[in-house]
C-alpha cells in the first residue's frame, strides 16, 4: 500500500512539474521566419540554444548545393522567445569571425537595410577600406553588414553577396520596430558564433574612424565586461504613444533610465555581449533597443558604460582631429565627412 501511494505521489509530482514547464513556455510568444541556407553546422555546435535540421533547396538565385541545413537559434526575453534564423552568411564565416581574442581584435557589425546598397558601398570605400585603416590591414578588425528581410531579398542583393561576401542576412522584416531583435541577433552572432576581444555595433549612416577608436578607446582598456560609447547619463522615457520612442510603463516602470549608450555606434567587450544576452530573459522587449541592451540589462548585472569623447550625435563644422564617430550623415555628404574626419588641423 505504501509503494502504491509513493508511486501515485511521483506521478502527481511529475505531472505538475510538466504542466508548470508547459505553462511557462506557453506564456511566451515565439517569433520565427521561413528558413536558412548555407549554414555550416559547426558554427552552431557549441550553442545549446541552436538546433539543426535538413531541408531541400527552395530558394531561387542562390547556389543550391549549399541549401541543406536550417538553424533555429533561440534568444529568450521575459515576454517572448525569438527564433532567429540566418538566411545567408559570408563564405568561411566561422574562420573569418573567429579572431585571436588576445590581440585586441574587433568585430564590427554594421546594421544596414536591404535597399541601401549605396550606403554600404560608401562605407566599403571609406572607413572600412583596408587602404584607410591600419587595423583592418593588420587583421585586427573585420567588418560585416547585417540586414533583415530574409528570403524576400532581391536579385540585386544576391549580386552584392557574390561581389563583396560581407553580408549577413537574417530572417526578419527590416523595420525600426524590429531593431531590438536585429540587435539581439547581432549580439548572439558576436558572442556565441564568433571570437574577438571587442564587438562593435554601428548604424549605416555613421562615418567612423576605426584606427582612432583603437588609439583612444581600446588601447590600454580591459577586455573584461565593459561598454565604451557616448553615454546619456539621465534620460526620461517617452510616455506619449504617438512618439517614435514610446515606452510603456509595462515595459519600463521607472521615471528615469539608467545611463545608456547613444545607439548609432558603441563598442563592448565580447564578455559584456555574452552576459547581456544571457541576462535578456529577465527583461521585456522594448523598441528602445539602445536603452535595453546598453542601459537596463548592463545596469542590472554590473557592466560599466564608460563615456568616451569623440562620438558625435550630429554634424559639426569645426576641426575633427579628435572625433571618432559622426552620426546622421546623408549619402551625398558621406565622402565629405570621411575626408573631414581624416584631415589634420
Amino acid at each position: 500500500m505504501r509503494w502504491s501511494q509513493c508511486a501515485k505521489f511521483i506521478v502527481l509530482t511529475t505531472t505538475t512539474l510538466t504542466c508548470y514547464i508547459l505553462l511557462y513556455y506557453a506564456s511566451k510568444s515565439v517569433t520565427q521566419g521561413p528558413s536558412i541556407n548555407w549554414i555550416n553546422q559547426q558554427i552552431f555546435d557549441n550553442s545549446p540554444n541552436c538546433s539543426i535540421e535538413f531541408k531541400g533547396p527552395n530558394i531561387q538565385g542562390i547556389n543550391r548545393q549549399h541549401i541543406e541545413k536550417i538553424s533555429h537559434c533561440l534568444i529568450e526575453f521575459k515576454d517572448l522567445i525569438i527564433k532567429s534564423r540566418y538566411v545567408h552568411l559570408p563564405s568561411n564565416f566561422r574562420d573569418r569571425c573567429n579572431m585571436d581574442d588576445t590581440e585586441m581584435s574587433t568585430l564590427i557589425f554594421v546594421q544596414s537595410t536591404p535597399s541601401k546598397r549605396d550606403r554600404r558601398d560608401a562605407i566599403r570605400t571609406t572607413w572600412t577600406n583596408p587602404k584607410n585603416s591600419l587595423s583592418i590591414r593588420n587583421n585586427l578588425t573585420r567588418v560585416f553588414f547585417i540586414i533583415g528581410n530574409g528570403e524576400s531579398i532581391t536579385k540585386d542583393l544576391y549580386r552584392e553577396m557574390a561581389t563583396h561576401d560581407d553580408l549577413i542576412v537574417i530572417d526578419l522584416e527590416d523595420t525600426y520596430k524590429n531593431l531590438v531583435y536585429k540587435t539581439a541577433v547581432t549580439l548572439q552572432t558576436a558572442s556565441i558564433f564568433c571570437s574577438s576581444s571587442f564587438v562593435m555595433k554601428v548604424d549605416e549612416d555613421v562615418v567612423f574612424h576605426i584606427d582612432r577608436m583603437y588609439e583612444r578607446v581600446l588601447n590600454g582598456n580591459s577586455v573584461d565586461a565593459a561598454i565604451y560609447c557616448l553615454v546619456w547619463p539621465a534620460s526620461f522615457p517617452f510616455r506619449n504613444p504617438s512618439s517614435h520612442w514610446y515606452v510603456s510603463e509595462y515595459k519600463f516602470a521607472g521615471s528615469i533610465y539608467p545611463p545608456f549608450c547613444s545607439g548609432p555606434s558603441y563598442v563592448m567587450t565580447k564578455i559584456a555581449a555574452k552576459r547581456i544576452l544571457e541576462a535578456a530573459s529577465r527583461f521585456r522587449v522594448m523598441e528602445a533597443e539602445d536603452v535595453l541592451f546598453t542601459g537596463l540589462i548592463p545596469q542590472s548585472i554590473g557592466i560599466n558604460r564608460t563615456h568616451q569623447n569623440g562620438y558625435l550625435d550630429k554634424v559639426v563644422d569645426w576641426c575633427m582631429f579628435d572625433v571618432i564617430s559622426i552620426h546622421n550623415i546623408s549619402i551625398k555628404d558621406f565622402l565629405h565627412y570621411w575626408n573631414a574626419l581624416q584631415a589634420k588641423c
